[in-house]
Formats: structure tokens, sequence, C-alpha cells
């Protein structure tokens, strides 16, 4: 398990908090959180409010509440922002990507009532179920993008969790 991701990740949702920013721990580092299974992350995914419709409707500046706000914040903690399109920063060999919480009943069938908040050394996050991964990493074997890019990982991962849940 990548502690120290982790470990960052709580820094900056701490950071965000302050802002009135509940972040949501998503990828391969939350579903750590939630199997215990190391999945070796190379980056931390948060989603954030924002607009769930698209780059083909919003620009990438717009598609995130307060992106000015986080933009700083990032600064503040000693990030740079490296792709605007990915909503990705950097700060040495630590990436963190931002994403739209507002995209997952749409794209995965997750009901933003009905994911988990938790408080970790004074951070508060959303982090979903193992039951809402599995949801979320079943819809993205749907999605062209994804198929491209991480099709393999995300297979990895609907497998363990099928595993943990009972359902292999």
């Amino acid at each position: 398990m990548d502690f120290e991701l982790y470990h960052e990740f709580l820094e900056v949702a701490k950071t965000l908090n302050q802002q009135g920013i509940i972040p949501l721990l998503s990828g391969s580092l939350g579903v750590e959180q939630v199997t215990g299974v190391d999945f070796y992350p190379d980056d931390i995914d948060i989603l954030v409010p924002g607009d769930p419709r698209g780059f083909d409707e919003v620009s990438a500046e717009e598609m995130i509440q307060q992106w000015e706000a986080i933009v700083a914040l990032m600064a503040k903690l000693g990030y740079r922002l490296e792709d605007l399109h990915e909503h990705k920063f950097i700060r040495d060999k630590v990436k963190i990507g931002f994403g739209v919480i507002e995209t997952l009943p749409g794209f995965a069938g997750i009901p933003l009532a009905e994911l988990p908040e938790k408080v970790d050394t004074g951070a508060h996050f959303y982090l979903p179920t193992q039951q809402q991964f599995l949801q979320l990493y079943q819809s993205s074997l749907e999605d062209s993008y994804r198929q491209d890019r991480n099709n393999h990982k995300d297979l990895g991962k609907i497998t363990v969790l099928e595993e943990v849940l009972g359902k292999r």
C-alpha cells in the first residue's frame, strides 16, 4: 500500500476542505483503501464538484468549480499545473489529477448521496465502497478513452473487487 501517496492525498484534502470542498478519493489509491490490496498507484485521482457535461460543452477552466482557487491551493502546496485538459498537477514525482464528482451518477450509476464520507487525520473526503468502485470500473470498460489508456489496469481492479465482494 502506498502510504506516502495516501498521506499526500490527506494533506491535499485538508487544504481543499479549507476552501469548503470535500473531495472524493478515486483511482488505484482509493481502491487500495477499500480492499487492502496494493495496486501500486502512480498518481492520486481526486474528484471535486464541477460540470459533468464534458469538454464538448464546457472549457477545461470552467469544468471544475472553484478551479482558480484549486490552482492557487495546489501552488501553495508546491504543485504546478502540468496539463490543463487533464486537470493534472505535479510536484517532484507526485502527480495529482482532478475530475468531476457529478459524473458518477451518469457514468456509473452511483448516486452522490450514497457516497460514504470519511474523516482521517482531520481530512474530510468521500471514499466509494467496494461495490461502488466495482460499478465505476465496470462502466470504464465501456469508455473508449479509458479503454485506450487503462483497460488492463481496470480489469485487474475489477477482478480483485469481484473477489473481495465474493462475486468470483
